[in-house]
Parts: C-alpha cells; structure tokens; sequence
C-alpha cells in the first residue's frame, strides 16, 4: 500500500535575524513546524509523492530478503 504525503518549500524565521529565509528543500508541515512553528508555505511549490507505507518496499535489504 501506498499514501500521499505533501511536501512544500517553507519561509522560515532565522532566529538570530528575525528574517524569513526560503527552504531550498521540500518539507512536510510537520517537519517544518518543528523548525518554526511560524513557518509559512511557499506557494507554488506543492509536491505530492506516493510514498510505500513499509519503509522495506524502498529497501534493498527488503528486495533480498525475498530472494531464495
């Protein structure tokens, strides 16, 4: 089985200038709420990926242990 996350550039406060700087990097909401819990979503930069719900799929190791 497969899910869709969402992944977004962020505006993210630097807390030693107070100013926004733009990720160069996709992030879900919750990861870039960890950051800053102020962060706003670029527009435009939605991305949306199908992503395995077992990790192992992705996995080489998961691909060999199928193997006789």
């Amino acid at each position: 089985m497969h899910h869709t996350i969402e992944l977004w550039r962020w505006c993210l406060t630097d807390p030693e200038s107070g100013r926004c700087s733009v990720t160069r990097y996709l992030m879900t909401e919750a990861d870039a709420r960890q950051v800053d819990p102020e962060a706003e979503r670029v527009e435009g930069s939605l991305e949306r990926r199908e992503v395995p719900d077992d990790p192992m799929q992705i996995s080489t190791s998961g691909w060999q242990r199928d193997r006789p």
